[in-house]
């Protein structure tokens, strides 16, 4: 089965805080880029970091371990990050692997 590749895009930056909207599957093709644009803004400054996940089709375990490495590196510096828009994908798999527990989902 092959799946759409994830796209990822800034929809807002300002202040200390970035939402990335993501589209597609969000997997280990992808989520080297994903990594090294969460690493950018957070070396930028940003303490809050907001995944719109409205269009993700999928995420796997590379795209969850992403999640935990920039929740680690946001709860350093006194910061968060925020799960927005996640469809019935998305929140099974942060549920089924308790992340919707440590991290900030929001509808």
């Amino acid at each position: 089965m092959k799946t759409q590749s994830s796209v990822i895009r800034v929809l807002r930056f300002e202040d200390n805080a970035a939402t990335l909207v993501l589209d597609g599957a969000v997997d280990c093709s992808s989520s080297k880029a994903l990594r090294a644009a969460c690493d950018q803004l957070i070396d930028m400054g940003v303490q809050e970091l907001v995944w719109d996940l409205r269009d993700v089709t999928l995420l796997d375990s590379s795209a969850l371990g992403v999640m935990v490495c920039c929740t680690r590196r946001l709860d350093r510096c006194e910061g968060r990050m925020v799960i927005t828009n996640a469809g019935t994908t998305p929140r099974r798999m942060l549920a089924v692997t308790g992340l919707d527990q440590v991290l900030t989902v929001a509808s």
